[in-house]
């Protein structure tokens, strides 16, 4: 579905490029290198990727980047984002409008039985898409102390909090397709929106777990869709 809205580069950073096949203007980076080091490091996990991808060291030769993670599902019009004019030194992601303080809170609590000796509070960001020009003040930041920052804390998106390093607001076109849009109405479960274009598949179910027959938001996630 992106791929029919925007004739950009488009890169996928994997660790499995040989045995996948890409269409014309579809980029593989072969990460495998990098992981068999990083998955050496204690807490490590793919979320902290992005780190290398802001690190600058890929992507030079490109104003403005779009990270997309595998977690979303677009069945809609993106234009506002492909057309997002990002400042530069800042850092825009999706901020969860279906995240309560209160659930929020208790979330932390219980990730904090579960893994006590890591930071884990959960943020309204979410960076399975973020938009930007350059983010050196992130990059930065973790290479201080790179293994120490993976062990201490749960993943990117509470780094940055942790870190108070600022991020900003994409346009509001992302939903939870578990809760829905806003966290005081909640009208929508497990439901493709009417207007919203991109759905978040985010912690459980994921999305290979979902029966087609019931999901019919999974048509756009076919490769082979003619969507």
């Amino acid at each position: 579905m992106l791929r029919k809205q925007s004739d950009a580069d488009f890169y996928v950073f994997t660790d499995d490029v040989l045995n996948n096949q890409y269409d014309e203007g579809i980029i593989p980076v072969d990460i495998s290198r990098d992981l068999e080091e990083y998955r050496q490091w204690e807490h490590w996990w793919p979320t902290w990727y992005r780190m290398d991808i802001m690190s600058g060291k890929f992507l030079k030769q490109y104003d403005i980047k779009i990270l997309w993670d595998l977690d979303l599902i677009i069945h809609g019009d993106i234009s506002p984002l492909l057309e997002f004019d990002p400042e530069p030194e800042k850092l825009y992601a999706i901020y969860s409008t279906w995240r309560a303080q209160k659930e929020i809170d208790e979330d932390s609590m219980q990730k904090l039985e579960e893994l006590p000796d890591q930071a884990c509070v959960i943020t309204r960001f979410n960076g399975s898409c973020m938009i930007w020009r350059t983010v050196k003040y992130i990059y930065e930041e973790f290479a201080k102390d790179p293994k120490g920052n993976v062990k201490k804390y749960r993943g990117f998106d509470v780094f940055c909090d942790y870190k108070q390093l600022p991020r900003y607001r994409l346009p509001d076109l992302f939903y939870s397709y578990r809760d829905g849009v806003y966290f005081f109405t909640r009208g929508l479960f497990f439901q493709q929106h009417p207007k919203l274009p991109v759905a978040l598949f985010h912690q459980k179910p994921e999305i290979h777990e979902l029966d087609p027959k019931e999901h019919p938001i999974l048509k756009y996630w076919d490769v082979d869709s003619s969507l």
